[in-house]
């Protein structure tokens, strides 16, 4: 039946996307500005505030330098369920 071909086609081209998108966001805010951006120990040349695109899914460590601070690093975890991650540390 032509509908359910389709209806399956469906599904076969929207699993086909989700398994080639496994990317995540984080949006970093920060209350001193330029906070250096590392993400997994290397840095991104992003100063907050700012957005990072594109990272794979799974565990990462988003670490914020400030000079004069000690440096905070925080745990995320990337997921399907968990595209972007929100930092705010104001």
């Amino acid at each position: 039946n032509y509908e359910e071909n389709l209806f399956i086609k469906s599904i076969i081209i929207d699993s086909i996307i989700l398994i080639i998108n496994k990317y995540g966001s984080v949006e970093i805010i920060t209350k001193s500005e330029s906070a250096l951006i590392y993400l997994d120990g290397e840095i991104t040349g992003k100063k907050s505030p700012s957005t990072i695109n594109k990272i794979p899914f799974g565990k990462h460590i988003i670490t914020l330098k400030i000079f004069g601070y000690k440096d905070e690093n925080i745990e995320i975890e990337l997921s399907l369920s968990n595209r972007k991650i929100s930092i705010n540390k104001v």
